[in-house]
């Protein structure tokens, strides 16, 4: 699909077309919508299927470029062709070797500039990054509307995929919302296991089948939630702004979390397809109910995708426009404003985009281990906390690296408010000094939110740094019979006094 959008670019700009597919009696109705000649090589060896690729090009009256895109094909294929004095364009997603004249390569990692280092030939000119995503002409709209009147959920395994992975879920959608969402399931040519989905499909019509589509832009305009692979999808899902619940199934789908977010995708959830079916359902009922937030980071994404991909690598390849703009240089974060504590410190209030960092760094055995919860926190579970938590969260920065996460909360019992907090550090070290300064700002700024509200909070009898740092701070150990002892257990219920002090802060304490 990637090809044929490059080609009906291509074509605009006055260029001949032909395709050399695989032999595969699947891919007939996709070939049929090509205007263009279409030649079918059976299974062969690297070599051999260079060599044929190479005598039926010697048949054709006029000289063509080569545009290879196969994760079966690589450098081995890659030499017969330069070989013949062949000018080739490779697209890639799987940072390979090569041996072509132009690479293009749609995905987003962090150290862009050194993901093919030492890989490609020097004279080879790399167009890195989703500003060159192979979309079709569809999303390169300047204005993508969501119908909000429809809720649909969409659910795709790309162009294969078995089915037997998400038949159930499906099946669970429909018997859960019922009638308030309409379930739309694209099958793709190479799919499998599809029978019994299209039986239940009969039976329902909540469930709409969708097969082997020409473009998939109208259903993400109209889905309130995208259930599946994290294939080329992802870039359509970035273009058109769709909430989306991914996961991967091949090898090309791999994904590093951290370079996901900055493109705005947050809910890539890697064990998806192993959770039970309940909490697959709770992931996907919280994700529809918070879905202005979920689609609020796609908006806010620090490395949008445009839809004009296309245009950009037909422009590179044929010459007509200049080298293009790193991927490093062309796209800049805009830091959040923060507040000073002192000099050194300073604070903003945690927003939609640090939710995997905070688990990230709750999850860290040395934050972990010293909580009344020593076991590690699952994404999905994270993501249904976080959308419903009622903290106040902020993150610490010492210069302008985040240090700490600290949060705290009123906690009523019997109508009486009592605060909890805590904090954890984002794996940096933090001294002594600047674990208290951090404590004091807190202090001194929930007495001013909730003046009169008395501190309770517990802490690990292994962790005498924090012992020391709140007793110095005015905490003090809470009798078994007084009131704050109860609320602790309300509010702390897995931990018992034998492993964690049980300790209060008189409200009317100043902060020293």
């Amino acid at each position: 699909m990637r090809c044929k959008w490059l080609a009906y670019e291509l074509k605009k700009s006055g260029h001949d077309i032909c395709f050399l597919l695989d032999d595969n009696p699947k891919m007939g109705d996709l070939i049929a919508t090509l205007s263009w000649p279409v030649f079918t090589l059976p299974e062969l060896s690297e070599q051999q299927d260079a060599e044929s690729v190479l005598s039926l090009l010697e048949t054709f009256q006029q000289p063509y470029d080569i545009v290879v895109d196969s994760y079966s094909l690589g450098i081995a294929w890659e030499k017969v062709i330069k070989a013949a004095g062949q000018k080739l364009i490779v697209i890639d997603d799987l940072a390979r070797e090569h041996v072509c004249d132009y690479l293009i390569d749609q995905k987003f990692v962090t150290d862009q500039d050194n993901r093919y280092k030492r890989k490609l030939p020097s004279h080879c000119q790399s167009l890195l990054g989703p500003q060159f995503a192979l979309l079709g002409p569809d999303y390169q709209q300047q204005h993508i509307i969501k119908n909000g009147k429809k809720q649909n959920i969409l659910f795709s395994l790309g162009g294969g995929g078995d089915w037997r992975l998400l038949t159930p879920l499906i099946k669970e959608c429909v018997y859960q919302f019922e009638d308030q969402l309409n379930v739309r399931v694209v099958i793709g040519p190479q799919a499998k296991h599809f029978t019994e989905l299209l039986e239940f499909a009969e039976q329902h019509k909540q469930i709409e089948i969708i097969r082997s589509p020409d473009s998939l832009f109208i259903y993400y305009q109209q889905a309130a939630l995208f259930v599946g692979a994290l294939g080329t999808s992802l870039y359509e899902l970035l273009a058109t702004k769709t909430a989306s619940l991914t996961f991967a199934i091949a090898k090309n789908q791999q994904n590093e979390q951290q370079d996901l977010q900055q493109l705005g995708h947050f809910f890539h959830v890697v064990n998806f397809l192993e959770l039970s079916g309940a909490r697959q359902i709770q992931l996907i009922t919280t994700l529809l109910t918070h879905r202005n937030r979920v689609e609020g980071l796609l908006h806010r994404a620090q490395c949008p995708v445009d839809g004009y991909g296309v245009s950009r690598v037909v422009q590179c390849i044929t010459g007509s426009a200049v080298a293009p703009i790193k991927s490093s240089k062309l796209f800049k974060a805009q830091p959040l404003a923060r507040e000073k504590i002192t000099a050194e410190l300073s604070y903003r209030a945690v927003v939609d985009e640090d939710m995997m960092l905070y688990l990230a760094a709750r999850n860290m055995p040395t934050n972990a281990n010293k909580m009344t919860i020593t076991s590690a926190i699952e994404c999905d579970e994270h993501i249904n906390w976080w959308f419903e938590n009622q903290r106040q969260s902020y993150i610490i920065y010492a210069n302008e690296q985040p240090i700490v996460f600290i949060w705290h909360q009123i906690f009523n019992v019997q109508e009486q408010p009592f605060l909890i907090g805590g904090w954890f550090t984002t794996g940096k070290k933090v001294d002594f000094p600047v674990a208290l300064m951090i404590l004091k700002w807190q202090l001194a700024l929930t007495m001013e939110m909730f003046p009169g509200a008395r501190w309770i909070a517990v802490i690990n009898k292994e962790n005498k740094f924090v012992r020391l740092l709140n007793q110095y701070m005015g905490f003090t150990d809470v009798p078994q019979e007084s009131a704050s002892f109860k609320a602790i257990q309300c509010a702390f219920p897995q931990a018992s006094p034998q492993s964690f002090h049980y300790i209060e802060r008189d409200p009317d304490l100043q902060v020293k």
